[in-house]
């Protein structure tokens, strides 16, 4: 018998000899890995080897991208956002607190923060529910994912993780251009047309790394790799340009949107409708943005088997 450890979950595993060198998955984790040929050696992950992508990515994207939005399956989905959306701009920025005088003339001011409160739950919902749409997306693509956000614990889990995860990405994708743009300040070289062409470099990033966090199938340590990185954008860089332009053009649309309220002063009744008009147009841009993104993953993950674990030969 060979006994060795799961290279993924690090389960205890023991096969008889004659499978050696071979292919075989965790009855756990079902990770697939070589088995070692002799006792004393670890497990390799098998990694496949690289295959064409799946057909019809640009129509899968400008046409299917959209329709699957409004797909009966879609709508519970589609309400959710879009609640969240109307909920967001109507109390996001409302603070009912007040203060309590005391007999001695002292007091204190009990924080009702609504507009912190809505934020966080609004705010947490949809960043949960875009990681679900790219990893959804890329196994059925035909419409928008079920809603199963937990209860509890796990609710309020899952709202902190999301929201901690979209910062993080939008922070990653912009570092490197920052570290190149204060080297360059440094030797005196800067121009605005150097900074806007880093700005915009930047955000070549963001797509990949929400579609490593959304596919949550690659450790997220991944993001940590640049040569793993360059070398999976290079690899499909045309397909992954589109993909990224259209999620950065999503994203700053949709959070430009959030710093509109229909409680600010000088709202009048027609800002109020152009201003909700725009939100909701912004979380269609979303969801229209992160399902282009699993898209990309389910066509294009089997031509970089480096970053994504690949099951079956059909890409889901």
């Amino acid at each position: 018998m060979l006994s060795f450890k799961c290279p993924k979950c690090k389960r205890f595993c023991a096969v008889v000899e004659e499978y050696a060198g071979r292919r075989v998955r965790c009855t756990h984790c079902s990770c697939r890995f070589i088995v070692p040929t002799k006792q004393g050696e670890k497990a390799r992950i098998y990694v496949d080897p690289p295959q064409p992508p799946l057909p019809g990515f640009y129509r899968a994207i400008f046409v299917d991208g959209w329709k699957g939005l409004f797909v009966k399956d879609s709508i519970v989905g589609l309400v959710f956002c879009l609640a969240m959306t109307v909920f967001q701009f109507y109390l996001g920025d409302l603070d009912y607190s007040f203060s309590v005088t005391g007999a001695s003339g002292g007091g204190f001011r009990p924080p009702l923060i609504v507009g912190w409160i809505t934020q966080f739950f609004t705010l947490g919902g949809l960043c949960w529910y875009y990681f679900q749409i790219i990893g959804s997306t890329a196994m059925y693509p035909e419409s928008l994912p079920e809603l199963d956000i937990g209860f509890g614990f796990e609710y309020l889990g899952n709202l902190l993780k999301s929201i901690y995860l979209f910062i993080v990405a939008a922070v990653l994708s912009l570092i490197p251009s920052m570290a190149v743009a204060a080297w360059l300040e440094s030797l005196g070289i800067v121009t605005l047309w150097v900074k806007g062409g880093l700005m915009l470099t930047s955000g070549l990033l963001f797509g990949l790394i929400l579609a490593i966090f959304g596919m949550d199938t690659p450790p997220w340590v991944v993001i940590f790799r640049p040569d793993v990185i360059i070398r999976t954008i290079l690899k499909t860089f045309r397909p992954y340009l589109v993909t990224t332009v259209i999620a950065d053009i999503a994203f700053v649309g949709w959070f430009l949107s959030l710093f509109t309220f229909a409680t600010t002063k000088d709202m009048t009744t027609l800002k109020t409708v152009l201003f909700l008009i725009g939100r909701l147009a912004a979380i269609f841009g979303m969801l229209y943005a992160m399902r282009v993104i699993g898209l990309y993953c389910r066509h294009y993950k089997r031509v970089c088997p480096w970053l994504w674990t690949i099951q079956n030969n059909d890409g889901t």
